[in-house]
């Protein structure tokens, strides 16, 4: 009787320990791929425009950008040489690790959370306008049951703390979700205000017609932007007729066809021109401007896979500026996605080191957390993370993380407190599986 039980409570042992590696899978480090997509589509002065335009990272192909065997190229009244020859913008649509990401299945579902019923009909036309563009690739429908929902489009009158930016004239933000196993898109979630940021002016139906079909989109796997006003994916909105331009159209073709040979010969050529014209900045530089240049130039190359080049132009930035740090981060974080992570942790904590902007060391905490995550050591992720949430108590990816690492060294009562607090701020954790899971544990 007595070796049963005790071949029972190793039984219960090792199905708590499969629990906690379950939830703790849900951390930000191991979760499915993110994209998070911000736009600003409200009324801009040109001296706001500028900057937003001038300021806009637009997401660059990778030497390592996959092509899945999957769809056809449909390009109407289009030639090869057309497409190779920049009339897409292919190169800004994949996601920040080079990856083109698109819908593995052949019905998609959609639910929309409207409070005051107003853009049901606007949702309507965005879909059958995308329903007639990937006819053959899949088809859209609308579903009553929101845990069913591929893509959960929100109207708000103001983002959560989470998704909030500096960009105060945003009004559209799109989360993608990917698989890690093929890189297809899991889910999508749009979030779209119908109130301009700190006004109580509505946005116009036009203009918000413009906004979904905008971030509708993202949704079907545009990651980054168009780099041309007249296109509905540019991230100023221009295009008040809310039509898909010919671009719009054939890069979202693009994204799902199996015409790999083309698409890379565009990349490669595209990648070639930036290259070029970043290592030509740096010739004709001197002084500041040469570091600036340099720092470009390592960002170019880190944009397009070649990392090693990355590394040794940022170094040669640092001997020309040793304090930046910047430059610190940035080889931080070509480190940590070169999986090198002893150098990641080394930038990562110089640049912190040197950073005297209050507002930009809860991020690197978080990444000196991740980093020692990624080295299996909970104990400092969990120092770290407690700094960076310490900081900045609305983010919510830091505070997952904090949770998880909390996990890995066992620390239930914190765990009930934190979720606690984050439900005490307005927060609910209903829809939120990790949440949910992280609290059941703590309580058992």
């Amino acid at each position: 009787m007595n070796g049963k039980n005790v071949q029972r409570n190793q039984i219960i042992i090792l199905l708590v320990l499969l629990v906690i590696i379950s939830i703790a899978n849900y951390v930000n480090y191991y979760a499915p791929k993110r994209v998070k997509v911000m736009e600003d589509f409200s009324e801009l002065n040109d001296s706001e425009k500028q900057y937003y335009v001038s300021h806009h990272k637009f997401v660059k192909i990778s030497d390592d950008a996959t092509f899945d065997e999957n769809g056809d190229l449909i390009a109407q009244n289009m030639s090869k040489d057309d497409i190779i020859n920049g009339a897409n913008y292919l190169k800004y649509a994949v996601t920040p690790e080079g990856k083109i990401a698109r819908w593995n299945k052949k019905e998609l579902t959609y639910y929309v959370i409207d409070p005051e019923n107003l853009y049901d009909k606007f949702v309507s036309k965005a879909i059958n306008t995308y329903n007639q563009l990937f006819k053959g690739y899949f088809k859209i429908t609308k579903t009553d049951a929101k845990n069913k929902a591929d893509i959960i489009l929100t109207f708000k009158q103001e983002f959560d703390s989470n998704e909030r930016s500096n960009e105060k004239f945003m009004l559209g933000l799109t989360n993608l979700y990917y698989s890690d196993d093929d890189n297809s898109i899991t889910m999508a979630k749009v979030t779209i205000l119908y109130k301009y940021q700190n006004q109580k002016e509505y946005v116009s139906g036009n203009k918000m017609y413009n906004v979904i079909l905008h971030e509708l989109g993202h949704a079907m796997g545009i990651s980054g932007h168009s780099d041309k006003p007249e296109d509905i994916m540019f991230p100023l909105l221009n295009n008040s007729d809310g039509i898909l331009s010919q671009r719009d159209r054939v890069t979202m073709k693009m994204l799902y066809s199996n015409n790999a040979k083309v698409i890379k010969k565009q990349i490669k050529n595209a990648r070639r021109a930036k290259i070029a014209e970043a290592k030509k900045s740096v010739k004709n530089a001197s002084g500041v401007d040469e570091t600036l240049s340099l720092v470009n130039l390592a960002q170019t190359y880190y944009e397009n896979g070649q990392k090693e080049k990355a590394l040794d132009t940022y170094k040669k930035a640092i001997e020309k500026d040793s304090k930046n740090p910047n430059i610190y981060k940035s080889m931080g974080e070509c480190y940590y996605f070169s999986q090198k992570y002893d150098q990641a942790l080394k930038y990562f904590v110089q640049s912190y080191n040197l950073t005297t902007n209050d507002s930009d060391k809860p991020e690197l905490l978080n990444m000196i957390g991740v980093v020692y995550a990624k080295m299996n050591d909970f104990e400092n992720a969990y120092k770290y993370f407690k700094m960076s949430y310490d900081a900045d108590e609305n983010n919510y990816e830091v505070l997952q993380n904090l949770v998880a690492s909390c996990m890995k060294t066992n620390r239930k009562q914190e765990i009930q407190m934190l979720i606690n607090k984050y439900i005490s701020k307005g927060n609910s954790i209903n829809d939120d599986t990790f949440m949910l899971k992280a609290r059941s544990w703590a309580k058992s």
